[in-house]
């Protein structure tokens, strides 16, 4: 009498009747879904582009001199990689191999506090040497960013903590 329990009832019987897909299958019904001579076609472009971007010859950038925040240099990331054709993988490849971990640490921090992390350095590099090499001019957020800092933003996490060694030796 329950509308609800017949109901339920007539969809698991279904669910048992249907047959079930194989990886096989799937793969088989993907490729013929998908376009995957545009998927290689974009991935190969945006290869090119990092290739391009990495050997591009811009001496006035250094890792040195870190003029974007953490914050600001981590939505560059997640645009750059929300791209058609750009792997994760690739893009860590493209700044100079550095560990994935390392990346994804850094992409989990708040404010500065990953400002001692490789990757902060060197995507400002990259999204730098992308700059340059499109033609595009300094943003406002760069351009206070050198006003404020001139030397260019501390390149070492912020100590937040002192440890607890030094608390217990504070008391004696």
């Amino acid at each position: 009498e329950n509308g609800t329990y017949w109901a339920a009832a007539r969809f698991l019987e279904a669910q048992r009747n249907k047959p079930k897909e194989t990886k096989k299958r799937k793969a088989e019904g993907e490729a013929t879904t998908t376009n995957a001579p545009v998927k290689k076609a974009a991935k190969a472009d945006m290869e090119s582009l990092m290739d391009r971007i990495v050997a591009h010859d811009a001496p006035e950038v250094s890792e040195k001199r870190v003029y974007d925040t953490c914050p600001e240099i981590i939505k560059k990331i997640k645009d750059f990689l929300a791209q058609d054709g750009v792997t994760k993988a690739a893009f860590c490849r493209a700044l100079g191999g550095i560990n994935a971990n390392s990346m994804n640490q850094f992409m989990a921090s708040k404010k500065q506090d990953r400002a001692g992390n490789i990757t902060y350095r060197r995507a400002w590099v990259f999204f730098e040497k992308k700059r340059l090499l499109e033609g595009q001019p300094k943003s406002k957020a760069r351009i206070k960013n050198e006003k404020e800092h001139p030397q260019g933003f501390e390149l070492q996490a912020p100590i937040v903590s002192r440890s607890v060694l030094s608390l217990l030796m504070d008391d004696y």
